[in-house]
């Protein structure tokens, strides 16, 4: 495919310009297929970024506008989404407006800018740094979890230059979001939103039914707008309950959604915040390391728990997992075996919290609970059959070698269930089994 980009603006550029007044008016085509294209009412394909280039490289030629700048990102971004655009954007900001005027020094994650000795503030207009906080605030909005750190670089870069509007974004937000849609107060409740660095704040002032069923109707309704899909929630009341489960931390999103599930009559409005928020590398952006979490977690492991009307929620949310980074998920699977058993209802529901991670960590229950006939001859079934106990995500990502596939995650049940591995081979838990329960468990472990 023929296309041109940023090598070719001397040499095409009236169809650059022509590009340009298409994208405005709404007359190209946009291709999404990688590389991401546009193609003219004449014939001629352009790089997306490449036309986005052009535009900012001539907006420097005249009084930067920042209301124009935005707008014409806002045309492309509406059309194909925020990442084939991101790393321009980046570039260009560090070549038209950091490296000209500031000096960086870098430390691990940190980065501070120092204004370049004889540059005025005057000298950046307060156009480019506005546009510079646009910039921030997409990442945090439509960018992946990680790219909130590039946020924070841009962030920083700003406040170099002395100005306060990194303070009034941290105050009042990035004004994309209207009064009643980023907060809302009454006599139960108060709520804030700031969609500048993704922060909901909830404070419960009377503890009832009422306050948390506005809370989540406020967080639910944010979620239906351009706020970030990672973002932390602040929470504040006079009661902390905790979810019956081991090792979960102690955060506020933790005690909000325990506190909500205590009435029932919120647990469907629980359901759809859950739903609206899981989203595959998203995070709760105030939990980190290996209690890192994606939105949804607290509330659907304490679904989970309440009956099996919320068991399929349970599936997805574990099929929607990151199972490079996130196992926190995996202090549910216990407490849910604990509760509800082996059967032939549950196992399914046990296969997904296993395959959520990697390598899920034993646990003496699964083993005791596993311990008989029927549940024996339940996950001989499985086993026989475990391309049904799949998503079809996973079906889907597995299909080029699924028996292969199949075979790998197997060993992560058992492993999982009885620990067998390398030091503790499969030999030895079926010497220990029972004498009458021998044969099954030979057929599941050979």
């Amino acid at each position: 495919m023929q296309y041109l980009k940023s090598s070719n603006f001397t040499t095409h550029e009236a169809t650059f310009q022509q590009a340009i007044t298409e994208i405005q008016t709404d007359r190209c085509k946009f291709i999404k297929e990688y590389p991401t294209t546009i193609t003219l009412s004449t014939g001629e394909s352009i790089l997306a970024d490449a036309a986005l280039e052009f535009y900012l490289n001539n907006q420097l030629k005249t009084p930067f506008s920042y209301t124009d700048s935005k707008a014409f990102c806002e045309k492309i971004r509406k059309k194909i989404g925020f990442e084939p655009i991101r790393y321009t954007l980046q570039v260009w900001i560090e070549k038209n407006i950091q490296q000209p005027n500031f000096t960086t020094e870098k430390k691990n994650w940190e980065t501070t800018y120092t204004l370049i000795e004889g540059i005025e503030l005057s000298y950046i207009r307060e156009d480019l740094l506005d546009f510079v906080c646009y910039v921030a605030v997409c990442y945090m909005k439509f960018g992946a979890d990680f790219d909130s750190i590039s946020a924070e670089r841009l962030f920083n870069l700003v406040e170099a230059t002395g100005s306060n509007k990194v303070a009034n974004l941290r105050e009042n937000g990035s004004g994309g979001l209207s009064l009643n849609e980023c907060s809302y107060h009454d006599i139960d409740v108060d709520c804030f939103a700031n969609d500048a660095f993704a922060i909901i704040n909830i404070k419960i002032k009377n503890e009832k039914l009422d306050a948390y069923e506005k809370s989540l109707d406020f967080i639910n309704h944010l979620l239906n707008l351009d706020f970030p899909r990672s973002y932390q929630i602040q929470f504040s009341s006079s009661i902390n309950e905790c979810l019956p489960i081991e090792n979960l931390p102690l955060a506020p999103v933790h005690h909000f959604f325990a506190n909500a599930l205590t009435y029932p009559e919120l647990h469907p409005k629980i359901k759809v915040y859950a739903e609206k928020s899981m989203r595959r590398y998203a995070w709760y952006t105030d939990l980190e390391d290996e209690n890192c979490a994606m939105p949804s977690t607290f509330a659907v492991l304490g679904l989970g728990l309440v009956s099996s009307e919320y068991w399929p929620l349970v599936q997805t949310y574990m099929d929607t997992c990151d199972d490079e980074h996130s196992s926190i998920q995996t202090a549910f699977t216990a407490e849910f075996i604990k509760k509800f058993g082996i059967t032939s209802e549950t196992l399914p529901i046990f296969i997904s919290c296993v395959l959520s991670v990697q390598e899920h960590e034993p646990h003496a229950i699964f083993e005791e609970k596993m311990n008989q006939k029927s549940n024996l001859e339940l996950l001989l079934s499985c086993k026989n059959n475990f391309v049904d106990y799949l998503s079809e995500s996973q079906k889907e990502a597995w299909k080029n070698d699924l028996e292969g596939m199949i075979d790998y995650v197997w060993q992560n049940v058992i492993y999982a269930i009885w620990g067998v591995c390398f030091s503790k081979p499969a030999t030895e838990v079926i010497y220990r089994a029972p004498e009458e329960l021998k044969q099954l468990y030979r057929e599941i472990l050979q």
